[in-house]
């Protein structure tokens, strides 16, 4: 099975962020063809998320210009960030669709359209404990 898993904003280094690194490999170790997708990718958290993990390649970076203007304006509002790239990536989800049978979104905390699973963290901070929304 072709899979995309989608992360919004690859900036912290967290349990979610962990979560999705470790999603990845499960999935890539069943035999799956996995890919990683995100809005922005923080190379310091990415170091530090992946440090002896060589088997995890780089996310593909879908910018946007509104994106990047978030980043700007909305810095440290990381939730509101999340929500509002979280339609432009529906539009690259769109666009991704004959090229996976499944696309999980794993940051929002709200499923999304596009997604065709998501992950539900019960409460923030975040945890180490989950709901897979389907």
């Amino acid at each position: 099975m072709r899979i995309a898993l989608v992360y919004p904003l690859l900036e912290e280094v967290g349990g979610a962020e962990r979560l999705t690194l470790d999603m990845y490999r499960a999935l890539r170790d069943l035999g799956h063809e996995v890919d990683l997708y995100t809005a922005r990718l923080n190379e310091d958290a990415w170091q530090v998320l992946t440090g002896g993990m060589d088997d995890i390649p780089r996310p593909t970076v879908l910018r946007e210009p509104l994106i990047e203007l978030m980043d700007r304006l909305f810095n440290r509002a990381l939730l509101l960030r999340v929500l509002l790239t979280a339609p432009y990536l529906g539009k690259h989800a769109k666009k991704l669709r004959h090229r996976y049978d499944l696309i999980i979104e794993t940051e929002s905390n709200v499923p999304l359209k596009w997604a065709d699973a998501s992950y539900i963290q019960p409460s923030r901070p975040r945890s180490s404990q989950g709901i897979i929304s389907i």
